[in-house]
Parts: structure tokens; C-alpha cells; sequence
């Protein structure tokens, strides 16, 4: 497998801390390298600019392993997908495309950008987030109990998030 700058690597044998420090070392570059008209990879944020990675990055990176660094190497800012309805839908499709995959025993990074999600890593809009739980469940349904152990977590934590943003909203 070829992976960025023309560095090879077999599968069976990589180390796993060196991809993710290979995928940290890129994700700092692109944060301290200014956003210009005639270049615009990159991740520099300031007030006025909000920077996200490009959900598409976890189709072009198809490894498990790599996926798993990108989302755990990046920043809680720059897995934020909430501010753009359209951002959150594309990163949504993506995962439902992976845990379909995953349900039928393909080994694929679906359950670890779960985690992403229940950490509040990866962070979707709610009704996109209640849209990909209501698809995924029926998918792991009797197929993988952890997997809908996992999603119940993540609906109930962002049910109850939302159970007390209304309360606060009553109490004001």
C-alpha cells in the first residue's frame, strides 16, 4: 500500500504508532500553514476561520487504520460537522456506508467513528445524528450487540443532552 510521500508500507506489519504520529505530523503541518487563495489545504483557525476536515478524507482513506488516525489525531474543532447541515449529512452517509459494510462482516473503521461520535470526537448536527442511529440499528440489530449497545449509548447521551437544553431553555 502506498501511503503519502510515496512511503510504502505492508499491512501486515506496520506499527501503529508510526501511522498515527505519520497522520499527526501531517495534520499539524496543515494547522500551522495559513489559509491563502492560491493554496488552500489547510487547517489554520482563528476567529474568523473555522477550519474542518473534508469528510470525503475517509473515503480516500480507506484503510481502517488510517481512518482511525485521522479522526483521532485531528482536533475536537476540526471533526465539529454541526455548523453545516450538508458537512454532517456527507460524514453521516459515509459511516452508514461503513456500518452496512460492517454488519454483513466487513472489517472496516464503522465502529471506531462510532466511538469518535460517543466520545464527542466527531461531532454531527442531532438530526442527522438521530437519522444515522435510526438507520444503523436496524443494521447491527441481532447481527452485533455491542455495536447496538454502542448506539443505544450514543442516543441515550444525546437524548438526554438535548432533555436538558430544553429544561434549561424552561428554567430561563
Amino acid at each position: 500500500m502506498l501511503f503519502g510521500g510515496g512511503i510504502n508500507y505492508d499491512p501486515e506489519r506496520v506499527d501503529h504508532e508510526a501511522v498515527y504520529l505519520t497522520i499527526a505530523s501531517i495534520l499539524q503541518g496543515l494547522r500551522e500553514k495559513p489559509y491563502s487563495n492560491t493554496d488552500k489545504d489547510s487547517l489554520f483557525s482563528y476567529v474568523y476561520q473555522h477550519a474542518v476536515l473534508a469528510p470525503d478524507n475517509f473515503t480516500r482513506l480507506t484503510d481502517a487504520l488510517l481512518q482511525s488516525c485521522l479522526w483521532r489525531a485531528a482536533n475536537i474543532r476540526e471533526m465539529d460537522y454541526r455548523s453545516s447541515t450538508e458537512l454532517s449529512q456527507e460524514f453521516a452517509g459515509i459511516l452508514e456506508r461503513l456500518i452496512e459494510e460492517n454488519a454483513a462482516g466487513t472489517a472496516n473503521a464503522a465502529l471506531d467513528l462510532l466511538m469518535g461520535i460517543a466520545t464527542g470526537k466527531i461531532q454531527l448536527e442531532k438530526n442527522v445524528l438521530t437519522t444515522l442511529i435510526s438507520k444503523a440499528a436496524p443494521a447491527y440489530s441481532g447481527v452485533n450487540e455491542d455495536a447496538s449497545a454502542l448506539l443505544g449509548f450514543i442516543n441515550n447521551k444525546y437524548s438526554s443532552a438535548e432533555s436538558s437544553e430544553q429544561e434549561d431553555e424552561v428554567n430561563l
